[in-house]
């Protein structure tokens, strides 16, 4: 019988169907009715057995790890974004007009900070004090008047309360010193591994059931020569019971019915 062959086909199938057993959070169980060749056993062991099963899970991890590595060597895009949008009741404290600020008109009257305003609204604030509140204002005052000397008055979108950001960034790694190459190797040599292992695994599970298989073959006749046994001591009795004394025959029955009881340990 060509055991190599059969278990080549069988690790190939198992491969091919891998997507649909790893679905399965438990091996399948079933049910043999009738004879079991020593191909069907083999069958039935490489489906349900967990070494193989962890084997065929180790081949789809390394597969991922292969992939994971090679994604290093592409471009890679990242996108952010910023809003921020400021309440109206707080630029109003400044005395501004929104949509003077949205046309872009430099008003310098109209656009100027209101230090009693925002310190009035500080105050309705509890537990903040007047003068705390004025030291506020006056330090907004100051950041503001920096501010409107530095840059000159621009128009805002969003009418001055709302403002919003999008950044858009491409990286790729050009040079690394051969760490991603070396990486790719490693992952492709992982793979190559649990190829084998898997290999190794099949093999092991078809050598267990073969001894297996052959050792239930053997105590199946073992059991019919006790069988056979114990239905001779059994007429050698009924013979016996005629003209041998009491002991012979106690001897006698006591052989047969150690003989059947380990016919019975043998079946079960």
């Amino acid at each position: 019988m060509r055991l190599r062959p059969l278990a080549a086909s069988i690790a190939a199938a198992l491969l091919v169907l891998s997507p649909a057993i790893a679905v399965q959070p438990h091996p399948v169980q079933h049910t043999w009715n009738g004879d079991l060749t020593l191909d069907q056993a083999i069958r039935l062991a490489l489906k349900q057995n967990p070494n193989v099963l962890k084997a065929l899970w180790q081949i789809e991890q390394t597969r991922g790890q292969i992939i994971e590595v090679r994604s290093e060597a592409l471009p890679h895009v990242a996108l952010t974004s910023s809003y921020f949008q400021q309440s109206k009741s707080l630029l109003a404290g400044r005395g501004g007009n929104l949509s003077n600020s949205t046309a872009g008109t430099n008003n310098t009257g109209s656009n100027s900070f209101n230090t009693s305003d925002l310190s009035k609204q500080l105050a309705n604030i509890p537990g903040v004090s007047q003068s705390a509140a004025g030291q506020v204002a006056s330090a907004v005052q100051n950041s503001v008047s920096q501010a409107q000397g530095s840059q000159p008055s621009t128009s805002s979108f969003g009418g001055g309360d709302i403002s919003w950001n999008v950044d858009v960034q491409v990286t790729q790694t050009l040079y690394a010193g051969g760490a991603i190459r070396s990486a790719i190797n490693i992952a492709k040599f992982t793979d190559d591994s649990s190829y084998f292992n898997l290999r190794d695994v099949i093999d092991q599970t078809i050598d267990t059931v073969r001894q297996q298989f052959y050792t239930v073959l053997l105590n199946r006749e073992l059991i019919k020569v006790q069988e056979e046994s114990v239905k001779l001591l059994e007429d050698q009795l009924k013979e016996s019971s005629r003209t041998v004394s009491k002991p012979a025959q106690c001897r006698v029955s006591t052989c047969c019915k150690a003989r059947s009881h380990w016919r019975t340990s043998s079946r079960n």
